[in-house]
């Protein structure tokens, strides 16, 4: 056995050893939690293979932790000195202190030395752990995609807003609101409803266009309401408008981060890219993909029989941007009229536990009324919010690669989008047009992201 004196002073020692471990682990712990969002301590602190960190001492011998399994009373400490001489002491917490070698080089170690060398291998074990806990996380973190929202709230608008921010996979680097289902004035107003409707107050939203390129303003009160989020009662919003015009943040966003990194998730007309890309040309190749609610081919129109609303009220944007050699998904009508608010799925929303799910139950019974009357559906077509679904589930939709057109001279036919989706042509492809929607799949992620908001 070992020398009496020096087990008495392991032994007094070892409650320290095992309080500096748990303050250790606690610390990993609380910043793991606060930077990269650890859950469980024994998440945080398994090792699924053994890991071996070592400290020299001054007198040439080395203390070694190999593996760290969980919880601090498994915790192997490993001596080394000279020779082959391997004695064990077991504490009263089950921890093993392991002397390999020399028994007088061992009795010969500093104990203040001994102290520090240990609780520097406990340190240097939990730090080595963090860290990859860290990496992981980080590299995760990496794996987010950083968007903007342009929109013109809209109920459909306000759905697909609360969805990209209850998704953790989404960044949302700021919301633009255009002029489109009501003007700008009421736009830019409902987007920060809607973001402290959703506990996020903290997103920055900007005003954008006021008008479209060419046209005059259309509107679509008729459908919106006068509000445009007419149905729940919100109440006007703290959050300040930010004082930078909408183009100008979009410009200068693309501009700043890496190229090809940002999605731009348009929900309304395209007035606002369109300027963009008239102001600052380059930006063009910047943009990581544009995903848009608009346009309709088998399915026609919604505002004229042949053009859906987003791309009538500003034709002449939509063709720009469409022509731009930007990587493009196009959600049209022939999509988004199989997403519907069936009385069943309007109330999963409704007895959620929140604020959020409650009222967008009610705006969906305003929002779908038009809708239900028009066509004779059980319930309404949900549009905008399928943007966002296609970024965090794309095999929910049926697509192809197609050319697609924006008709911009004929009165009768203005906003038309004419998509080549046979291949009749040898137009090249410039966009992803979606045809199809697994409808039950859709509204299953509507619900499960919607009841993680406040």
């Amino acid at each position: 056995m070992l020398n009496s004196d020096f087990s008495n002073a392991i032994a007094s020692y070892a409650p320290d050893v095992l309080a500096r471990l748990k303050e250790l682990r606690q610390l990993v712990l609380d910043t793991a939690a606060k930077t990269a969002g650890v859950g469980k301590i024994e998440e945080a602190l398994r090792w699924n293979q053994p890991s071996c960190l070592s400290h020299e001492m001054g007198s040439g011998s080395t203390i070694r932790i190999d593996g760290l399994r969980g919880d601090p009373e498994k915790l192997a400490l490993y001596f080394h000195c000279q020779a082959g001489l391997i004695e064990t002491y077991k504490n009263h917490y089950g921890s093993a202190l392991t002397f390999e070698g020399n028994r007088s080089s061992v009795l010969d170690a500093n104990l203040a030395l001994l102290k520090e060398a240990l609780a520097h291998c406990i340190s240097l074990a939990l730090t080595h752990h963090l860290r990859k806990k860290l990496a992981k996380a980080s590299a995760q973190k990496k794996m987010t995609l950083p968007i903007i929202i342009d929109t013109d709230p809209g109920q459909d608008d306000a759905v697909a807003i609360m969805l990209a921010l209850a998704s953790p996979e989404l960044e949302v680097l700021g919301i633009t609101a255009v002029a489109g289902n009501v003007p700008l004035a009421l736009t830019e107003l409902n987007a920060r409803k809607i973001c402290e409707l959703a506990g996020k107050p903290d997103v920055k939203v900007f005003a954008g266009a006021i008008r479209p390129l060419v046209c005059n303003l259309v509107t679509a009160e008729h459908v919106h309401g006068k509000t445009g989020l007419d149905g729940p009662i919100l109440p006007d919003p703290k959050m300040p408008l930010q004082k930078q015009h909408a183009v100008d943040f979009i410009i200068d966003t693309l501009m700043e981060r890496p190229a090809g990194t940002v999605t731009l998730c348009t929900l309304g007309p395209l007035t606002n890219i369109a300027l963009a890309l008239i102001k600052e040309p380059r930006v063009s190749s910047r943009i990581k993909r544009i995903v848009a609610m608009g346009g309709g081919f088998f399915e026609g129109g919604n505002i004229t029989p042949a053009a859906e609303f987003n791309i009538y009220v500003d034709p002449h944007a939509a063709r720009l941007v469409l022509d731009a050699g930007i990587p493009f998904t196009l959600i049209p009508l022939d999509c988004t009229h199989q997403a519907l608010t069936t009385k069943a799925r309007v109330e999963k929303f409704r007895t959620m536990e929140n604020n959020s799910g409650p009222a967008v139950a009610l705006m969906m019974d305003f929002f779908e009324r038009f809708d239900v009357e028009k066509y004779g559906t059980d319930g309404g077509p949900l549009h905008d919010p399928c943007v966002i679904a296609w970024l965090l589930r794309p095999e929910l939709f049926i697509s192809r690669d197609v050319n697609v057109a924006v008709e911009c001279e004929s009165q009768l036919t203005m906003g038309m989008t004419i998509v080549d989706w046979w291949k009749v042509t040898d137009r090249k492809a410039n966009a992803t047009v979606c045809r199809g929607i697994n409808s039950d799949g859709f509204f299953d992620l509507l619900a499960e992201r919607l009841a993680k908001l406040a």
